[in-house]
């Protein structure tokens, strides 16, 4: 079923501020954790756990992250599971590859390059034919 107006416009408002929540969050996390290395020992998991309760953009990015399916929720009352979902993941990994190679100047290889741009091509094919709606 097909349905158009302000409902469906709030639905694809909520699930990109869903998108933005989940891709902030996620990054405010990184960038607290960023220098912490690869280490597994008990000594670097505490460090890990004790800046995390104790920085506040860890703890902004925990809230972020944790109301993301929230927005994500009243997406879905709206959209169907089977478009709304695939956008919310390909909008949250496309976000989080621009702000690693933004921000955090990770390498930009082809192939992440390659993937990103098929991720956007994916979600865009399943966006064009139409935002069908349930309910």
């Amino acid at each position: 079923m097909r349905k158009s107006g302000s409902p469906v416009i709030a639905a694809w408002g909520t699930l990109a501020l869903g998108i933005v929540m989940d891709a902030a969050g996620v990054f405010l996390i990184r960038l607290v954790v960023r220098d912490l290395g690869a280490g597994l020992d008990f000594d670097a998991f505490v460090d890990l756990v004790s800046r995390v309760l104790t920085s506040p953009l860890a703890i902004l990015g925990g809230i972020l992250f944790a109301l993301s399916p929230l927005a994500m929720a009243h997406g879905l009352s709206r959209l169907d599971l089977s478009l709304a979902y695939p956008v919310k993941v390909g909008g949250t990994f496309v976000c989080i590859a621009a702000l690693s190679a933004l921000v955090l100047a990770e390498p930009v290889t082809w192939a992440r390059a390659l993937g990103v741009g098929l991720i956007g091509i994916g979600v865009w094919v399943i966006v064009e034919p139409g935002a069908e709606t349930t309910g």
